[in-house]
């Protein structure tokens, strides 16, 4: 079985062309962003295509004599949106198998009962229909 590829953020110049693929819809290139109220990958987006749509002298000034380099500003911050990203994809697993934990630790006994109590009956009933 083949599981898809994670998402990623990252900076359109340092991926190959087939990365931009979607795999569940079959388009060759795509990108995905919401409101920027929620992500600051979002936030990150608009403001690119803001400033792609809308260009700036003085920004373009700073760019062209290498005073900002927006290019690596945009590396460093999909690379921590990555990180982010997997730390808390990882805190929730953790989260979640602790919850469990605690909820088998706390009803053990209860959970025992049930369990042992099902197949008493079972056993019970087979014996009988023997």
């Amino acid at each position: 079985m083949k599981t898809m590829k994670p998402a990623e953020y990252f900076a359109t110049g340092n991926q190959d062309y087939e990365d931009y693929f979607h795999y569940a819809l079959g388009v060759k290139y795509y990108t995905h962003f919401t409101s920027p109220i929620r992500r600051y990958a979002d936030v990150v987006t608009h403001r690119l295509l803001q400033a792609s749509l809308t260009p700036n002298p003085e920004v373009e000034k700073l760019e062209s004599d290498g005073s900002i380099d927006t290019y690596d500003q945009t590396l460093k911050i999909s690379k921590t949106c990555n990180e982010k990203k997997k730390a808390a994809r990882l805190a929730q697993e953790a989260s979640s198998k602790l919850f469990l934990c605690l909820c088998l630790e706390r009803f053990f006994f209860l959970i025992s009962f049930f369990v042992f109590s099902f197949f008493y009956l079972f056993l019970k009933k087979k014996k009988k229909n023997n």
